[in-house]
């Protein structure tokens, strides 16, 4: 097989997640201390429930994606998904706008139905957007490179946790909330334009032209395909707690952090702790990334749970000891966890089980599942003492490491005539 050059379509690959980085950069200026915005009302639940509604509504959405995103340019696909961004902006927006004024919209049933509302909106433009941006690096790398893409590509993307709560730690705190949301929402909507100059590189002259309905059809079929591949299902409980750990980022965290603080939300620890959380998603994803190209994926899974082993220890440290900067390093294993897993499932479906779309589709519904779940035992929990979640917590890392030696074994049984081969 004639070799293709190491490195083509990099500078296309580091253009779209560049933009895809700033675009989100303003939501995470915004996201970290929403949970402080809701808070300061009272209102803390519709943090957990926006996680819970985004996240499950996704499965449901992803049902008919690969029928749009057949449909549509790649530029558009990733414009239309980063509308995700808008979701918890808005939804901060509003009630730091009922704190200029008493609106029509100011009471809690109304607001709760509003942001409900909006974050359904945002969940279906999420899975454009996290099915989309795999394609997308798939479709510009090539067998040489697609690890290393993968990793470059959900790298570049968590810089935003770094850039956004940096400038939130610096500016948050001298402009009111208010106008604060609305320099957010102004600047991602500029900056997402840029998306549209981002180039479509897959081979679309298969695509037959077919109606909506029989797409969809052919989607489930797929889907179907997919769970019924043995490569693939051995993974799934590992994707699936896996996903859950990630969804402690910015459920458990957040609570983490208030219990630390005695009950009270301070703007600069909540940045300060997501600024340091960024870093660790800035290493988690280069760190996978350039391990997958010298060890097999099973390692960059192992090394995956030994920084959830720190994260967990970490969390329980910051619990009983109440040790503020013991939290902001819990937050930097959290982010180190956070990336390293998402760009590891994508190497996972793309190297170890196949680079077909549906796939991607399949993994993101584990993902979302996944997440949902945290944030709805999350919901839950929101008004009772934060022992139970660090026991959710544990037991999800004890979930995670039997999964990976479950999926370990069934994957090596088969050695013949399976992907496994790329292992060795």
């Amino acid at each position: 097989m004639e070799l293709q050059p190491k490195y083509q379509n990099f500078y296309k690959l580091l253009y779209c997640t560049t933009i895809i980085m700033l675009c989100y950069t303003f939501q995470n200026a915004g996201k970290s201390i929403s949970y402080n915005i809701y808070n300061s009302q009272g209102l803390t639940y519709l943090y957990s429930m926006q996680f819970t509604i985004n996240y499950f509504i996704s499965p449901i959405a992803l049902l008919f994606m690969d029928a749009i995103i057949q449909r549509l340019s790649m530029s558009t696909i990733l414009y239309l998904g980063s509308f995700n961004a808008f979701a918890f902006l808005l939804g901060a927006f509003v009630v730091s706008s009922c704190q200029q004024a008493d609106l029509f919209y100011c009471n809690i049933s109304t607001l709760t139905i509003a942001i409900a509302i909006e974050t359904l909106l945002g969940g279906v433009a999420s899975c454009l957007f996290f099915v989309g941006y795999p394609i997308y690096i798939n479709s510009i790398s090539n067998p040489q490179n697609k690890s290393y893409y993968f990793g470059i590509g959900y790298s570049i993307y968590s810089i935003s946790s770094f850039s956004g709560n940096t400038i939130g730690y610096f500016t948050s705190t001298k402009i009111e909330p208010f106008y604060y949301y609305s320099i957010l929402i102004v600047g991602l909507a500029i900056t997402q334009l840029f998306l549209f100059r981002v180039k479509d590189l897959r081979d679309r002259t298969q695509i037959v032209k077919q109606s909506f309905q029989n797409m969809f059809k052919q989607q489930i079929t797929q889907l179907k395909n997919a769970f019924n591949n043995k490569d693939y299902q051995a993974f799934i409980p590992f994707l699936i707690f896996c996903s859950m750990l990630q969804g402690c980022y910015f459920t458990f965290l957040p609570s983490l952090l208030k219990y630390v603080q005695g009950g009270i939300t301070i703007n600069e620890h909540t940045f300060l702790l997501y600024l340091i959380g960024g870093i660790g998603m800035m290493l988690g994803g280069i760190g996978a990334g350039k391990l997958s190209q010298k060890t097999n994926l099973f390692i960059v899974g192992w090394s995956q749970v030994f920084f959830a082993i720190l994260f967990v220890i970490l969390a329980i440290t910051s619990y009983y000891w109440k040790i503020l900067n013991t939290t902001y390093i819990t937050g930097f294993f959290c982010g180190i966890v956070f990336t390293g897993t998402e760009s590891l499932a994508a190497m996972i479906t793309g190297v170890l089980v196949s680079d077909k779309s549906y796939y991607f589709v399949a993994n993101d519904i584990l993902i979302c599942l996944g997440i949902a779940l945290t944030s709805s035992i999350s919901l839950l929990l929101s008004k009772s003492n934060l022992q139970a979640m660090v026991y959710v917590v544990m037991t999800m890392l004890i979930l995670n490491i039997v999964s990976l030696i479950y999926a370990q074994r069934i994957f090596k049984a088969p050695i013949q005539n399976s992907k496994v081969q790329l292992l060795d």
